[in-house]
């Protein structure tokens, strides 16, 4: 079945699991504090007649999973599989360890088929297999003590940022001093260029938001203001050159770049370049931001008074505190999925599909919102989601760092997760 036929039909059905008592999944209409005896006010997410997931007439078994374990709860098992997939560890080789900053962030290198993962000191590869290797940086082995590994110009200790995949299949990585290019066969590194041409007295890098890089190798970052006359917008940077490509509401108009509506205080997250321009939310006006990278021209795809809220809830993309915020895409869906570091929110806060034709907002999968408050992944994985690392989008599962040393492979028309590496 597609993954929109999926996702549908799982947000149509009703599931329940027994847990202590039985719950009927109402997402649409968590609010009303929907029950199992209560369908009535359930229609049609909760019908008459939905049993438990361990059997009984009527169904309400889980949608099926494409991954290899199934770790979700069952009405005999409210914490899951006690498979190393569910619970860990997985896989085999060096951690970046929490004292290296645990994985914050990375990508999948799909000619070479390994997920390339930063600290913040360090650069890793993990097979799909979650065999993982040191590439770049500085780490502690549990055995040796300190290690570095590749050669050339080291970035200052734990000022890792990001990294993304440069035009040539190497690795670009963001840090304190700069961006710099690793090799991926060898992890040499070299400084690639400086964070000159910022306005540095007005305005700084927002780090949080990580950085993009488009097809022709210009990087772009977001810029928040220091002072009053700073204002919000992008940085581009090239080889030789760095400029703003959009900007509004600095103290002084005219150093304003590009039109569109004038956005607020504290800068945007999530940076990302698909499709040929820009994405970025912004916290400050809860909504979707497109840039257009030859004119810096700006507009909302999504916010408040942009789209609608298609099930009944108020889905704000709004950032909580220790909560992080990312979005990743699907073609064949024309919309973006926001999420965040967790999703224990039964409004539905930390997991948004955005439909970029209409701005309409929903979630991603309903099943995701309401039973992760009880039972998802088990007592010791507390986080869903994560920093996305890649989409599979022919398979409907996306693959996140969820801040920690894991990565994970979560099926979003099935609500169910495999570990592909942790500790």
């Amino acid at each position: 079945m597609p993954l929109a036929s999926a996702r549908e039909a799982s947000m149509r059905d009703s599931y329940s699991i027994q847990i202590e008592t039985l719950l009927c999944i109402c997402i649409a209409i968590a609010a009303s504090g929907c029950t199992k005896n209560e369908t009535a006010a359930c229609e049609p997410f909760c019908p008459d007649g939905s049993v438990a997931a361990d059997g009984g007439s009527g169904g309400g078994a889980w949608p099926a999973t494409t991954l290899a374990v199934d770790c979700r709860p069952t009405g005999t098992d409210s914490s899951g599989s006690d498979a190393a997939e569910c619970r860990g560890p997985m896989g085999s080789g060096p951690s970046l360890g929490y004292a290296g900053g645990g994985i914050s962030g990375g990508y999948y290198d799909t000619a070479a088929r390994l997920f390339v993962v930063n600290g913040s000191s360090a650069i890793m590869t993990v097979t799909r297999e979650g065999v993982s290797a040191m590439l770049s940086g500085a780490y502690e082995d549990p055995a040796t003590g300190p290690q570095t590994v590749g050669s050339g110009a080291m970035w200052p200790d734990g000022s890792l940022v990001a990294i993304r995949q440069w035009t040539d299949g190497n690795v670009i990585a963001m840090a304190g001093d700069g961006f710099y290019l690793v090799d991926r066969s060898t992890g040499a590194r070299s400084l690639y260029r400086d964070y000159s041409g910022v306005p540095s007295e007005i305005n700084s890098i927002r780090e949080e938001a990580g950085f993009a890089v488009d097809e022709s190798g210009t990087l772009y970052v977001a810029l928040t203001r220091t002072t009053a006359d700073g204002g919000v917008g992008v940085f581009r940077f090239t080889a030789s050159a760095g400029s703003i490509l959009t900007l509004s509401g600095a103290g002084d108009p005219a150093r304003n770049v590009g039109s569109g509506p004038d956005d607020g205080v504290s800068g945007y997250v999530g940076i990302q370049y698909y499709a040929g321009s820009l994405w970025l939310l912004n916290p400050d006006r809860d909504g979707l931001l497109n840039v257009d990278i030859a004119t810096g021209a700006r507009r909302y795809v999504s916010r408040p008074d942009v789209g609608t809220d298609l099930d009944g809830l108020a889905h704000s993309i709004a950032e909580n505190a220790g909560n992080a915020i990312d979005v990743f895409f699907d073609s064949s869906e024309n919309a973006a999925f926001v999420i965040a570091s967790n999703i224990a929110d039964p409004a539905g806060h930390y997991q948004t599909k955005i439909d970029l034709a209409t701005g309409n907002r929903s979630f991603i999968n309903p099943l995701f919102a309401f039973y992760m408050q009880h039972i998802w992944f088990g007592e010791n994985l507390d986080q869903a989601f994560g920093r996305p690392l890649w989409y599979d989008e022919a398979a409907g599962i996306v693959y996140t760092a969820p801040y920690t040393t894991e990565i994970r492979a979560i099926d979003l028309a099935a609500a169910n997760f495999n570990l592909v590496h942790s500790e």
